[in-house]
C-alpha cells in the first residue's frame, strides 16, 4: 500500500465536518474519536491513539482505535517516552518508519509497540495558537512485501494528519470554553440567588430587631462566623423559618413552636 491512500473529496469533507462538531456543542461527536476515525480511514495506518493534556499538563490517553494501542500508549507514558510524548514536548511532528531503529530513543514505547505488531509510529501535535494540548500517534503494521518503509507515512499524509489534528484541537478548545462558561454562569446564578436570600434575611432581622439593614447584616455575619455557618445557609434558614432569629439578634433561643 502506498503511504498516501487515494482519498475522495467527499471523504475529506466528511472527516473535517465530523471533527468540527456542532457550533453549540449539543449532540456533537467526540472530536478526538472523530480524529482517530479520520486518520484510520484516510491514511495508511494500522492503529491510532490520541494523547491529551489535562489542566496540569499531564498527558493521558483520550482516544484510540482499539484497546491494544491504548494500552501501548498508556504504558509508554509511565516513562514517559514515545513519539507522542516527544511531540507534545517539542511542538513538532516526531516519528520513525522503522521502530527497530528507535529502541535506544524510546526503549519502553518501542518494545511495547513492536510487541503489539506495530513497525512504525509517527505523532503530530494537537495545536492551538501558542500551545500544544496533545498529540495523535499513527501506528503502522507490517508493510506489504516489497513495500519500503523509509518514506512512511509520506509528506502528503503528514500534512493531512496535521490538518485533521488542528481542527480536532480547535474543537476540543471550543468545547472546554463552553463547559467553562457554563460553570461560570452557574456560579453567577448561585451567587445572585444567595445575594437575594441574604437581603431578605437582613430585612427580617431589621424588622424583628428594630434597627437598620446595615446593623442587621452585622448581626447576621457575626453569628455566621461565630458558629462557622455559611452566610448563605444561615440566611436561607432565616427566610424559610427553620432558624430561630433570637440568638442571631443576641437574645436567648426560644423553645416556642413556629417561625421566629
Amino acid at each position: 500500500m502506498c503511504p498516501m491512500q487515494t482519498v475522495t473529496e467527499r471523504e475529506l469533507i466528511a472527516a473535517f465536518v465530523a471533527l468540527a462538531g456542532s457550533p453549540d456543542d449539543r449532540g456533537a461527536d467526540d472530536p478526538l474519536g472523530s480524529l482517530v476515525r479520520g486518520v484510520m480511514s484516510l491514511l495508511d495506518v494500522g492503529a491510532a491513539g490520541v494523547l491529551l493534556a489535562d489542566a496540569d499538563g499531564t498527558l493521558g490517553v483520550a482516544a484510540s482505535s482499539d484497546d491494544v494501542v491504548a494500552q501501548v500508549e498508556a504504558a509508554a507514558l509511565a516513562g514517559p517516552d514515545g513519539p507522542g510524548a516527544d511531540c507534545y514536548r517539542t511542538f513538532t511532528a516526531v516519528g520513525t518508519p522503522d521502530l527497530v531503529a528507535a529502541l535506544d530513543r524510546w526503549p519502553r514505547f518501542t518494545a511495547l509497540a513492536l510487541g503489539a505488531g506495530y513497525t512504525g509510529a509517527y505523532a503530530v501535535p494537537l495545536r492551538l495558537p501558542g500551545e500544544v494540548i496533545g498529540a495523535v500517534t499513527l501506528h503502522r503494521v507490517a508493510p506489504a512485501p516489497g513495500t519500503g518503509t523509509d518514506t512512511w507515512p509520506g509528506d502528503d499524509a503528514l500534512v493531512l494528519a496535521q490538518g485533521l489534528a488542528d481542527v480536532a484541537a480547535a474543537t476540543v478548545a471550543r468545547q472546554r470554553a463552553l463547559r467553562h462558561s457554563g460553570v461560570l454562569a452557574q456560579q453567577l446564578r448561585s451567587a445572585l440567588d444567595s445575594r437575594v436570600v441574604i437581603e431578605q434575611a437582613k430585612g427580617i432581622l431589621a424588622e424583628r430587631g428594630g434597627f437598620g439593614v446595615d446593623e442587621a447584616f452585622t448581626q447576621l455575619r457575626g453569628y455566621a462566623r461565630r458558629n462557622r455557618i455559611r452566610l448563605a445557609d444561615l440566611a436561607d434558614g432565616i427566610v424559610d423559618g427553620t432558624v430561630d432569629t433570637r440568638p442571631v439578634l443576641g437574645g436567648p433561643a426560644t423553645v416556642a413552636r413556629g417561625r421566629r
